[in-house]
């Protein structure tokens, strides 16, 4: 564990990835619910204080496992954590699976999502179409501790929208009400760099996991 903490104060790029032992990934997920326990606890005193209501999801067990358990946690790590090493396979990838969000949004007729992950997909073909990839990769390496600290508080702002109530309220608190998804992106950010993309998202699917326990 002590390699993690002194990740977290400072973060890099390592040059090779390390082999991830499965009690790492016990040690980690155990971190992970005891750092979440007092964000929870006051995300559930904001709720009732605010009548904000944490949204169900409304998928019979196989759904859950197949969309939340498998899928979420590959397209969230992608879209999210991929770039963190920056090169032709983790462009391809988040390219392919920006374009079948925007085909979702346009089968579901999301037309705030479909704005927001075109401009997205847009901006990064105009970034790789202007600069070189070896240049985009040095530059995001050297300003790795940005990246890596954005992408965790982000991805912890994006599940705000699992609430509903009053938007400004539900905006203004949403570091609270995205405070254990900002816990596990900081935790799935540096596996991602120590160990691999693929152990981000077999983490990832280990947490989201517990969404098979709810009623």
């Amino acid at each position: 564990m002590n390699d993690f903490y002194i990740f977290l104060k400072n973060p890099i790029c390592f040059d090779n990835y390390s082999k991830l032992k499965w009690y790492h990934f016990v040690k980690l997920f155990i971190l992970y619910l005891i750092s979440i326990i007092p964000i929870v606890l006051i995300a559930y005193i904001t709720c009732k204080l605010f009548g904000i209501i944490h949204k169900q999801i409304e998928l019979n067990l196989l759904m859950k496992f197949l969309l939340v358990v498998l899928l979420a946690p590959v397209y969230e790590e992608i879209f999210f954590r991929s770039l963190l090493k920056f090169n032709r396979l983790t462009v391809s990838l988040f390219i392919v699976i920006l374009v079948g969000f925007i085909l979702w949004t346009i089968f579901k007729e999301k037309s705030i999502y479909f704005i927001y992950s075109s401009a997205v997909l847009l901006a990064t073909i105009i970034m790789i179409t202007l600069f070189p990839i070896a240049t985009i990769s040095k530059f995001v390496e050297k300003n790795i501790k940005c990246f890596f600290y954005l992408t965790a508080i982000l991805f912890g702002i994006f599940h705000a929208i699992n609430f509903t109530g009053n938007p400004w309220i539900i905006l203004l608190f949403s570091f609270i009400l995205g405070g254990p998804q900002i816990v596990a992106g900081l935790i799935l950010g540096y596996i991602r760099l120590r160990f691999g993309l693929v152990y981000s998202i077999l983490f990832h699917m280990l947490i989201n996991s517990s969404v098979l326990l709810a009623p």
